[in-house]
């Protein structure tokens, strides 16, 4: 059974010309991201959210997921 872990919101802000992310969650309630550059913001958003992800996981005790690692970070899988 899959559970939502989260909702993310991206939309840019004209009057501020910078990128908006909003991440609503049950674990770290509601959290926003800006910046200028698409790239960096979801840089920014992937990085917290492995980091959320991982300190849930430690916190819970349950298995890691595929594709985690042990501290929360993704792991790419190598595909043949």
């Amino acid at each position: 059974m899959e559970e939502q872990l989260c909702r993310v919101e991206i939309n840019k802000d004209p009057r501020r010309d910078e990128y908006v992310a909003k991440v609503y969650s049950e674990y770290d309630g509601v959290k926003e991201f800006r910046h200028r550059s698409l790239d960096s913001l979801l840089r920014e958003l992937t990085v917290d959210l492995e980091y959320s992800y991982g300190e849930a996981v430690r916190r819970s005790g349950s298995e890691t997921p595929p594709n985690f690692d042990e501290e929360g970070a993704f792991v790419e899988e190598d595909r043949f």
